[in-house]
């Protein structure tokens, strides 16, 4: 299956995380409230590309807890997939 979102991981990976910021704006929820990020990535050697910009989108001491795991496939041909929980205290 051809991938319908062309670019590098990290630029899938900044588009995903745009996504999850913006559902959780239209939820009601800041950024900052994201307690828990699932990566899903289809290659394993994309981990440090991507934690760079995790680093720059949750500021040290505040960032969400996380998995990181390998699939097999992922839907549309895609490199990586984000899931966000966030939750208020």
């Amino acid at each position: 299956m051809a991938s319908t979102s062309p670019g590098t991981t990290r630029q899938e990976a900044e588009r995903a995380f745009d996504h999850v910021f913006r559902i959780a704006e239209a939820a009601g929820f800041h950024r900052s409230e994201i307690v828990y990020v699932d990566l899903a990535f289809l290659d394993l050697a994309d981990v440090g590309e991507v934690n760079a910009l995790y680093g720059a989108l949750f500021p040290e001491g505040r960032r969400p807890a996380r998995t990181i795991h390998q699939a097999a496939a992922l839907p549309f041909g895609g490199r990586i997939k984000v899931q966000a929980i966030a939750a208020r205290a």
